[in-house]
């Protein structure tokens, strides 16, 4: 999945998940149920705050798993979040095995930037 769609995902979930929490600390009536099949525009991220979003994500370069830039994204999500009313945020670990190859924005040995000889 690409940077900007993951983002999207990344997104989304947040909003889902802000709607749940916020509803309940806002003291609103409404059933949580509502929530899982439709969207409450209240809670919704505006359009100028999911840009910025994206360009503070954008400019520290691609967010691969483990990687800086993904650290210092994830770590501005949970503080948004946390901003948000979200809590008790549960980070999960998975191993696996990584191909690695230069950072960026070093591209010197990313296979895009390499000739294949026939």
């Amino acid at each position: 999945m690409g940077g900007r769609a993951l983002t999207g995902v990344v997104i989304v979930a947040c909003v889902v998940w802000v709607s749940c929490v916020s509803s309940h600390q806002t003291g609103t009536s409404e059933p949580y149920a509502n929530y899982i099949t439709t969207i409450n525009p209240r809670f919704m991220v505006t359009p100028q705050e999911a840009q910025e979003w994206q360009e503070l994500k954008d400019k520290s370069g691609p967010t691969y798993s483990g990687s800086p830039s993904w650290k210092n994204y994830l770590a501005f999500l949970e503080e948004k979040l946390k901003q948000y009313g979200v809590v008790d945020i549960t980070k999960n670990t998975w191993t696996y095995d990584r191909w690695y190859t230069s950072e960026w924005p070093d591209s010197s040995n990313w296979a895009s930037s390499q000739t294949v000889s026939r």
